[in-house]
């Protein structure tokens, strides 16, 4: 909760965060927010890295990431690669 008190009072563009309970505290109260996939998502349409490459590794960690958001993760991922293989 600290950390949300504290993006209120600076008041930050941003809040990074992953955990569930803390991610609804922060649209409560209005917070922008992203966690860990949004980075990686950023980092991988700024052309830093390759998604799926750097979830393969990543899930080989303690991480704990909802199945379901790494599989849309992974949808959006490879709608970007068939957008850029194949262009409209």
């Amino acid at each position: 909760m600290q950390h949300i008190l504290l993006a209120k009072q600076m008041p930050a563009d941003l809040l990074l965060i992953d955990d569930k309970a803390g991610r609804m505290t922060a649209k409560e109260h209005s917070l922008t927010l992203m966690g860990t996939l949004g980075i990686l998502e950023l980092a991988e349409i700024q052309g830093q890295i390759d998604l799926s490459k750097v979830l393969q590794k990543l899930l080989q960690t303690n991480i704990k990431l909802s199945p379901s958001l790494i599989r849309d993760a992974l949808t959006r991922h490879q709608q970007r690669c068939q957008s850029i293989e194949h262009p409209s």
